[in-house]
């Protein structure tokens, strides 16, 4: 199964990446650092590779898109395989960790044409200039998208009674469908209390985006991403108590011996929207909000019990007069994204023009034929 991810997203931070979450150097036969220029071939070069893994019988491939422009590619990984490539340029520059060995370095400038480009240089440098001045324009929206986010979720969050949560979390945590086949987890269910020191080495969690605010507005790639699984949908008013959950859970099946996958929030990027468990088959994911999840949903898990009714009255009004203010924001952001993608296609142009396509692929074709497709652990 092909699955589509964010290795990287826009947050009111600023750019926030987890490319070192594509595939740890430990995990890995090969990673391919790619450098170059916009419009250099480094997308056509991984999606090229990616059909080729597929023809040839590699059926999990993870296809990491650009937050930029989600139709493009910033990595692709054949786990199996141990096979990852990634775009290593701003503002996700990579060097590599173990240099020649596991870690190689492909340079796409070297098929530019320097006579091609000289007489750009200033037009270059003034789109540049350009663009940047709308990205931090963009960006002082998105602050304040962020900050009327954070502002709205921490004051719904106090209507949250925290032990009725807590005890909803070790409900959950009881359930024997999801641990099995961990017969030693049961033990570890209450991960708080669990790990001491060194005593206790949790399984890896792997940190990546689902969800991102584009060029092209509000994406989400979740509504996919689970097919395979058995999914708990956290069902709650202004997503009340969900990161707070989904955290919870992670810990506790993490110390438990099973490897998650937590998918976070471009607008809050430290909380958890999605958590997957690929052992398990087994997916939580948030329902309602910016991005609205509508994939398929095996089981709901109701988080009203958790919530104080009448304090959530008293709040709501405030939400939802803020919404619109958050809409508008976030409106405003996307809007200046497109005016900046514009500018950057303009340097993508002049630097297409001087590509030596065919040397390109030559590479490419090269590349795919010396892949070592066989099962690496």
């Amino acid at each position: 199964m092909t699955r589509h991810m964010f290795a990287g997203a826009l947050t009111p931070a600023g750019f926030v990446d987890f490319f070192d979450h594509i595939m740890p150097v430990q995990k890995a036969r090969a990673r391919y650092f790619l450098k170059g220029a916009s419009g250099g071939g480094k997308g056509t070069f991984m999606r090229r590779v990616a059909e080729a893994l597929a023809k040839r019988g590699i059926a999990a491939i993870e296809l990491f898109h650009c937050a930029n422009d989600a139709p493009s590619l910033d990595a692709i990984a054949a786990p199996q395989i141990g096979l990852c490539i990634m775009d290593a340029t701003a503002p996700h520059s990579r060097d590599p960790q173990i240099p020649a060995i596991t870690d190689i370095i492909i340079d796409f400038a070297q098929f530019l044409d320097k006579d091609k480009l000289s007489g750009h240089k200033r037009a270059i440098q003034n789109l540049l200039h350009d663009k940047k001045v709308i990205m931090d324009k963009a960006m002082g929206y998105f602050a304040a998208a962020g900050k009327v986010y954070s502002a709205d979720k921490a004051a719904a969050h106090a209507a949250l009674n925290s032990a009725e949560l807590e005890y909803l979390a070790d409900t959950i945590l009881c359930r024997g469908d999801l641990w099995s086949p961990a017969p030693n987890a049961k033990a570890l269910q209450h991960s708080s209390e669990a790990c001491r020191g060194e005593l206790c080495s949790p399984a890896s969690n792997r940190k990546l985006f689902l969800t991102a605010v584009t060029p092209e507005g509000q994406v989400s790639l979740a509504d996919d991403a689970f097919d395979d699984c058995y999914v708990y949908a956290l069902h709650t008013e202004e997503q009340i108590g969900t990161n707070r959950l989904l955290t919870r859970i992670q810990q506790a099946v993490s110390i438990g011996g099973i490897a998650t996958e937590s998918f976070h929030n471009p607008l809050a990027p430290s909380q958890i929207e999605y958590l997957h468990l690929p052992s398990q088959k087994q997916a939580f994911v948030t329902t309602g909000g910016i991005f609205g999840y509508r994939g398929k949903v095996n089981e709901r898990i109701d988080l009203a019990p958790c919530i104080n009714p009448a304090m959530l009255i008293r709040i709501k009004l405030d939400i939802e007069r803020d919404t619109e203010l958050l809409n508008s924001l976030l409106d405003q952001t996307t809007s200046l994204l497109r005016a900046a993608k514009a500018l950057h296609t303009k340097i993508e142009e002049i630097y297409i023009q001087a590509m030596d396509f065919a040397r390109a692929d030559e590479v490419t074709q090269k590349f795919i034929t010396s892949i070592d497709i066989h099962p690496y652990s």
